[in-house]
């Protein structure tokens, strides 16, 4: 008799959670494009990434008026902070 009313109780929480359901929106990502630097400097770009595990991931890329990629890296390390904290590393890692 327990076991029917725990799974009377979970079909109804179940019932619950379903019908208070509420499905993420995801916004369109939006259209950007690279911008060159002016001749004959380079540019920087970096992103970087707060796992769940307790590591970050950070990388960059750098171009020059071309569009040439001049260097790139990328690095994944055991550190704590959030992503704007992150994003700092990501650049201080570039140059």
């Amino acid at each position: 008799m327990e076991a029917a009313r725990r799974g009377l109780k979970q079909h109804q929480e179940f019932k619950t959670a379903a019908f208070n359901f509420q499905p993420t929106v995801w916004k369109k990502a939006s259209k950007q494009t690279w911008k060159p630097p002016p001749t004959g400097m380079s540019k920087i770009n970096t992103d970087a990434a707060v796992f769940g595990d307790g590591t970050v991931g950070f990388g960059f890329v750098i171009r020059n008026a071309e569009g040439l990629v001049e260097m790139a890296g990328s690095k994944r390390t055991p550190v704590q902070g959030d992503s704007t904290f992150v994003e700092a590393l990501a650049m201080r890692f570039a140059l």
